[in-house]
């Protein structure tokens, strides 16, 4: 299982990863050649699409990974598959009319008038979103995960293609705009022919069994995946209508998601699901331990990446908003570094386990709980601190409750004798341990060398993350073994 797990993470992760780090490319661009004004609009789009975008999909497009992996014929996958295309279609279009019918209100509670102008292109991408969810799930549980990253990053690539668009145009927003829905639509269009194409021949056979079991198994994810995003968006949208448009472009800067961490999340839970589906035996204390360590071991794999990650950049932090953001957007580094304290929690979906143990409606209600939380921090936050930038405290302190409060949950339905036992917390110190080390002899040895910003962090930035990585690699057997492996196959190449 260890085997299959690793291909089928890295396969997705390659994918996963190279998408977006061309959309990190993607906003880099975007920044430098957009008015504040319309990026402002392209921000605020975006932040409605990710705080409801997880009510439309009702937790189904996760559901396949869970389903189809257990059908005994094709017939059966296709009925689980195609069910779930269709009602995210239909979930799409009713976004879409919502949009529309609410655009006046929804502007207006943005404090931006000129977004009314251009939410159809957001309904649109809604739309396209909510349809392409179910796409992901339906390829890692048919194991096409390497054809999958593929894909991925090709839509990854025709996105940025409407930066040229843009600059050819003479910077045209409503061109723009247009090819950004086109290749939306684009999108849409191939996922949906590629479905039909590789369940050609087979016949669905839909009925209320499967109809409802599926809703069944799904809403506790939607309950989930729904607080999940209002905990990671209350944030952006409490100074999104309490600000200038402007003051939120900045904000929104500072908060946004390093590219590496959501793709190693997404591997980690398209690999899971499928394989620990399987594996999970509640009567078989072995089939839990295993699925206890495998899940451990995983983690560590995508700490020994996110922890240099992280001191890294909080190390050279002004340096890298300069370089991604430009001069205008500097004042979002606070912002950016108390952001940055998240990615421990990041290192894996701590969720995941529960799912597979069919106990969903635990992370519902830490979830939950977590959204009251992260509601009374907000409030309070904005009340004692005039700066609104501190806001973003709420988010980081509701995090670490909620992976706390899973952590422990986990480890009692898995008759796991530690508390803690599905965190690797001694490899996670040590890891700890090794950054700060090597990232205070780059502070000290940093401060000898005259190069002026972004340039210096350019440079620093990279081998103070290779410095705290290759360690960190070298103390773990299977991180080590991977690492010497790659080496091997380098060389023998050359």
């Amino acid at each position: 299982m260890k085997n299959k797990y690793l291909k089928s993470f890295l396969a997705l992760l390659t994918g996963n990863g190279f998408s977006q780090l061309i959309n990190l490319i993607f906003i880099i661009l975007l920044v430098r050649i957009m008015s504040v004004e319309y990026y402002a609009v392209y921000r605020q789009g975006n932040l409605l699409i990710m705080t409801f975008a997880p009510i439309l999909t009702l937790g189904l497009s996760m559901s396949i990974s869970y389903f189809v992996p257990k059908c005994e014929t094709r017939d059966e996958k296709k009925t689980y598959v195609f069910q779930t295309a269709a009602i995210l279609l239909i979930m799409g279009i009713i976004w879409f009319v919502l949009v529309m019918s609410l655009s006046g209100f929804i502007s207006e509670t943005y404090n931006n008038p000129l977004l009314k102008k251009y939410l159809w292109v957001f309904g649109i991408t809604g739309l396209s979103t909510n349809l392409f969810s179910f796409y992901p799930f339906f390829m890692c549980a048919e194991g096409m995960n390497r054809r999958l990253a593929k894909i991925v990053i090709f839509f990854a690539l025709i996105k940025c293609a409407t930066i040229p668009v843009y600059y050819i145009s003479g910077y045209n927003i409503n061109v723009f705009f247009g090819a950004f829905v086109a290749t939306e639509l684009l999108k849409s269009i191939f996922i949906s022919f590629d479905t039909m194409r590789y369940y050609k021949g087979t016949k669905p056979k839909f009925t209320k069994k499967t109809f409802f079991t599926q809703i069944k198994f799904g809403i506790p994810i939607a309950l989930t995946n729904m607080v999940t995003a209002y905990n990671k968006n209350i944030d952006k949208n409490f100074v999104s209508v309490s600000n200038t448009p402007d003051l939120y472009a900045t904000y929104s800067n500072g908060a946004f998601e390093v590219p590496l961490i959501s793709a190693i999340r997404q591997s980690m839970t398209g690999a899971f699901l499928p394989l620990f589906s399987k594996e999970y035996d509640v009567n078989k204390q072995e089939s839990l331990d295993n699925i206890a360590n495998v899940f451990k071991k995983a983690a560590t794999y995508s700490a020994v990446v996110i922890l240099p990650l992280m001191f890294s950049l909080i190390l050279y932090s002004k340096g890298a908003m300069l370089f991604m953001f430009s001069e205008k957007y500097i004042s979002a580094t606070p912002i950016f570094i108390i952001y940055l304290l998240l990615l421990p929690t990041q290192i894996t979906d701590f969720g995941t386990p529960l799912v597979v143990a069919g106990k969903q409606k635990y992370t519902v209600m830490f979830r939950v709980v977590g959204a009251v939380l992260n509601t009374i921090l907000c409030t309070v936050l904005s009340i004692i601190f005039k700066d609104y930038r501190l806001i973003a405290l709420a988010p980081v302190l509701t995090e670490y409750f909620v992976v706390i409060a899973t952590l422990i949950k986990t480890s009692r339905i898995f008759k796991q004798k530690k508390l803690f036992a599905f965190l690797p917390g001694a490899g996670l110190m040590k890891i700890a341990l090794v950054c700060i080390g090597v990232c205070a002899v780059f502070y000290f040895a940093g401060g000898y060398i005259s190069i002026a910003e972004p340039y210096r962090s350019m440079i620093l930035g990279p081998l103070c993350f290779t410095a705290c990585v290759v360690p960190c690699m070298m103390m773990f057997d299977y991180t080590r073994n991977m690492l010497v492996n790659i080496i091997k196959k380098l060389l023998r190449r050359n």
